[in-house]
């Protein structure tokens, strides 16, 4: 599952206040909203929060949780800005192809 793979990567670690994470305190957050196709899945696009600073810092704060994110990840931060805006062409194989892996990481 992405989420999982993202957990890994981040090492079950918050990204904004260091708190090593457990079980249902480690969240998989997106950057750019998910409703952005051209991003939603990309791992760039996805970070680990604990469940305050997902809550509180990243949805309660954006301007806050911008400058952030901008300033702890500034190469991330410019490539969402310039892939964000591009339309998401797939083909019928390519769909088929992420459904499949879908369902294999489960």
């Amino acid at each position: 599952m992405v989420g999982d793979k993202i957990k890994e990567r981040d090492e079950h670690t918050c990204q904004w206040c260091g708190k090593k994470l457990e079980k249902r305190n480690c969240h998989t957050s997106h950057v750019i909203t998910r409703k952005n196709i051209a991003v939603r899945w990309n791992e760039n696009n996805l970070k680990t929060l604990c469940y305050y600073c997902h809550i509180q810092r990243w949805h309660k704060s954006p301007l806050e949780a911008t400058r952030w994110f901008k300033n702890k990840f500034p190469d991330r931060y410019e490539y969402l800005m310039r892939e964000k805006n591009k339309i998401a062409k797939y083909s019928v194989l390519d769909l088929q192809e992420m459904i499949d892996n879908h369902k294999n990481s489960n």
